[in-house]
């Protein structure tokens, strides 16, 4: 996925700038996000303030597709490629957002077997 979307890697920085846009402060694993809290219009202008930024990581085709019409929708897949090059994933349930951190998720599930 990263060779498809992006020309440079997108570092911790970005990610950032992208959460701000949604008013997150942290990421943690099974962080949830109301979708009512969130205000369209807002995170909208600020995905448009952070543009610049996003061309300098992203494939010129890739970002000028997402930019075309920009919603929110779009702004939510911007987040979850940002979060997913970081081991994070974002689940919609009903109206919510939890995300969930993929190597927390790895370790829990390993199982050590001994033999007697």
């Amino acid at each position: 996925m990263y060779s498809q979307l992006f020309k440079i890697y997108p570092d911790y920085y970005i990610l950032e700038r992208v959460f701000n846009c949604f008013n997150i402060d942290t990421i943690k694993h099974d962080l949830i996000i109301n979708i009512s809290d969130l205000h369209d219009k807002d995170i909208i202008q600020n995905f448009i303030n952070i543009k610049p930024l996003l061309m300098k990581k992203y494939r010129k085709n890739k970002i000028d597709k997402l930019y075309e019409n920009l919603n929110f929708k779009k702004c939510i897949t911007i987040l979850r490629q940002h979060l997913l090059i970081h081991n994070y994933k974002l689940i919609k349930i009903e109206d919510m957002y939890y995300f969930k951190d993929l190597t927390y998720i790895r370790n829990k599930s390993k199982v050590t077997i001994t033999f007697d």
